[in-house]
């Protein structure tokens, strides 16, 4: 499939689609978020309000870099900082399908390693300007609205791809860098705007027109140059390191640098613990420091938990531990994940990590604080999360899911995370609701554990607010919670859940399945391709809600597109841990899809009521409860089993008299894992995000996508919106969730068992 650059950015634009807050009045804006004395303003050149009129207008946007460049230097608003023209400079350290580069960029003067010669440096980066000329104007909003009196107009084409344009700076900024929010200013001559992003959304200021009114954009700039780093959006938290640190950093971290993202060392602070009270007085907080340098999973969207994972070289107590930083939701009803794990830890839950230190950093969010204002026109309140940043470290370092050395250790790994999930379910009542290829993970002798616990819940679910979002990765989640965006995330859901993971990696890395019929690697490898999306990445939009689970429903009911007789060819144990799962799943589908609605919609006709009335009271009946209860599905023992009788199948044959041993129940030796995608695809970028209005998980595709799939559009070269390097990251290193993955739990409400959104 061939994919247009501009359809990548209208995928990015989506992404942002009510997370927008705005017009916000420009001088609101800058006292909101560059706050100044007034007598720490007095210093600021005094310029015409028709200073920036001496822009030429340009023809091209090319024509107006340099010129708009020498304008800012010669006015000496920007003391202390760099400006220079990076629209030909994409930063050498980033990553295929992050390659982007900003019209002009703004550094600080003592970053002397920046210059023309290596103008895009995202982890330095202060400030960035986009430009377009006057003969070409484009406004991604609209301060006088027509359309549903919102100020992101959705009817544009045009309007949509530059929004979607702006995210991708942001993104890849973000990415790049420890930022907890950034400034950009866009300019469509002879209008400009100043926008805020963070982890929630992004702030758009109201419109002025920079020729006329043009001391609004010099007050921006000086304010820029009065601004502390964090001010700017730095992490304070995050910092550089000394030669003899960056030495130790790589030595002992050396082991993971083929398995994620390399970037620049640096030294990361972790709070000893929730503060205590003196210490919030004092504002002060012990803190670990420890440094980092591979991201095992690294942030790919701008709004969401932007999660990074790494190993880290622990300064004080001299050994590796794994650091989670993501920035978590403040919803009422969302319990933080260090609570979680200090609950799992207490009751002696089996193959979880344990947590030991780390808390919030004082950091939130800021964009939905603004939706209430009288003059925004984007996103409401209840589009968006308000979100703290939090860092925490654990004391286990794993191997992902693909780096399997052959499909027992796989299947054992999977069990093993099966097993902690029901142990944490039956001790603590915590349900993880976010099981996924990255949160399964392998022990360096064998065996795995089960990982972020960040969208988990307890349950049963208490009174209280309650959010319509689902939760979860949208390649692994049930076909039900797909299909129907308000259901209930229960314990079957999550057993889906792990049947995916497992078919997803039976699927794309052990060769032997017989899924497809052609044996030339190359041919063979696009046909896989074809059949992950078709099953993981299915999907339809609406104006209001995304929904997907159709392949899933039909392959759990009839195999397709699964050949019938689907096996991994001299693979007896897991081909029959694959088929009784499915069994399993099909049962239960059988009975939801059949037996039940059959029930209801009969119980909703003799009684003349509402059908959702009518399944909460057919739901409450004894017949329905036993009926459910003798579905194996509804608790963890048969699949615990099916994943256990396959594991042990060899001993059980061992046991059995000679000439009655059957040798297909024996494990291969060497099966290790193989990517059936490595030929045809980067192995960077995922090719469609999941839809962004489900609010669930992981929103890139696990899918890699092919190196000939980006297609750029043949107009002008100064059209900076064919932006042909673009692709969103893979899940495998952005989450990831995930991701990145964004979602807001449900909460509340009555007994699970009794409610039709529990179907």
């Amino acid at each position: 499939m061939q994919l247009k650059a501009q359809e990548l950015q209208d995928m990015l634009a989506e992404e942002m689609d009510n997370h927008w807050v705005g017009p916000m009045p420009v001088t609101e804006f800058l006292e909101a978020f560059l706050p100044f004395k007034s007598e720490e303003l007095t210093e600021k050149p005094v310029l015409p309000a028709t200073y920036f009129d001496k822009l030429e207008k340009a023809i091209s946007e090319k024509k107006m870099h340099n010129p708009f460049i020498k304008l800012i230097q010669t006015s000496n608003v920007l003391p202390g900082f760099k400006i220079i023209n990076s629209s030909d400079y994409a930063d050498q350290l980033s990553a295929p399908g992050m390659k982007k580069k900003p019209d002009i960029s703004v550094y600080r003067t003592e970053n002397s390693h920046v210059n023309q010669a290596n103008s895009t440096s995202w982890l330095e980066l202060d400030l960035m300007f986009e430009l377009k000329p006057g003969n070409a104007p484009v406004d991604p909003f609209d301060d006088v609205p027509g359309e549903g009196d919102s100020f992101v107009v959705t009817s544009s084409k045009t309007r949509k791809r530059c929004r979607g344009q702006l995210v991708s700076y942001a993104r890849v900024w973000n990415a790049h860098s420890h930022r907890t929010h950034c400034f950009m200013v866009y300019i469509s001559d002879p209008w400009a705007r100043i926008i805020r992003f963070d982890r929630s959304g992004a702030v758009v200021s109201r419109r002025f027109n920079f020729r006329n009114n043009g001391d609004l954009l010099v007050d921006f700039l000086w304010r820029i140059s009065k601004a502390t780093p964090e001010m700017l959006g730095r992490d304070p938290t995050v910092g550089p390191v000394s030669k003899a640190e960056e030495a130790k950093a790589r030595k002992e971290l050396a082991p993971w640098k083929d398995g994620g993202v390399v970037s620049s060392v640096l030294k990361m602070k972790i709070p000893h613990g929730t503060p205590s009270d003196q210490e919030k007085r004092d504002g002060y907080q012990k803190m670990h420091e420890l440094l980092v340098w591979v991201a095992l999973s690294d942030p790919g969207y701008v709004t969401g938990r932007a999660t990074r994972g790494y190993p880290a070289w622990d300064l004080t107590t001299k050994s590796v531990v794994f650091v989670k930083d993501s920035w978590r939701s403040l919803d009422p009803c969302v319990e933080k994940e260090t609570d979680i794990l200090r609950k799992l830890n207490a009751a002696n839950v089996i193959n979880v990590p344990t947590l030991l230190w780390g808390d919030d950093l004082g950091q939130k969010t800021k964009t939905k604080s603004y939706t209430d204002e009288k003059w925004n026109l984007g996103a409401e309140s209840s589009h968006l999360s308000e979100r703290a940043h939090v860092r925490f470290a654990e004391d286990f370092v794993g191997l992902p899911l693909s780096k399997f050395k052959s499909s027992k250790e796989l299947v054992q790994a999977i069990y093993d995370a099966m097993l902690a999930h029901q142990d944490a379910y039956h001790k603590c009542n915590i349900l993880h609701r976010d099981i996924s290829s990255n949160n399964i993970l392998m022990k360096k002798g064998g065996g795995g554990i089960l990982n972020d616990w960040d969208l988990a819940r307890t349950v049963p679910l208490q009174s209280g607010p309650r959010s319509p979002f689902r939760s979860g990765t949208w390649q692994f989640m049930s076909s039900k919670l797909l299909g129907q965006p308000g259901k209930l995330h229960t314990v079957p859901d999550d057993l889906e859940a792990f049947f995916w993971v497992l078919l997803y990696y039976t699927l794309r890395y052990i060769p032997a399945n017989n899924a497809v019929k052609s044996t030339d690697r190359m041919e063979r490898g696009k046909a896989i391709r074809r059949l992950l999306i078709d099953i993981f990445d299915q999907n339809s939009r609406s104006e209001d809600e995304a929904t997907g689970g159709l392949t899933k429903m039909t392959l759990i009911l009839t195999s397709n597109p699964l050949p019938a007789n689907f096996a991994v060819i001299g693979n007896r144990p897991l081909s029959r841990i694959l088929s009784s799962m499915q069994e399993v799943l099909r049962d239960w589908y059988h009975f939801f899809e059949g037996t039940v609605k059959l029930a209801i919609k009969k119980l909703a006709s003799l009684e003349w009521i509402d059908y959702n009335v009518a399944a909460e009271i057919y739901m409450n009946t004894d017949t329905y409860k036993l009926a459910r209860d003798h579905l194996q599905l509804h608790t963890h023992e048969k699949m615990i089993s099916i994943l256990h009788e396959g594991l042990t199948m060899e001993e059980i044959e061992a046991r059995r008299p000679i000439e009655a041993r059957r040798p297909e129940a024996k494990w291969p030796l060497k099966d290790q894992s193989e990517d059936a995608l490595e030929t045809v695809t980067r192995k960077m970028g995922g090719l469609f995000p999941a839809p962004k209005k489900s609010k669930v998980g992981t929103r890139a595709s696990l899918i890699p996508f092919d190196e000939n799939s980006i297609k750029s559009d043949s107009s002008s070269e100064e059209d900076d919106l064919n932006d042909g390097d673009y692709g969103p990251r893979a899940a495998q290193i952005t989450s990831t969730g995930g991701p990145s993955r964004q979602s807001a739990p449900h909460c509340g409400a009555a007994d699970i068992s009794l409610s039709i959104n529990a179907l």
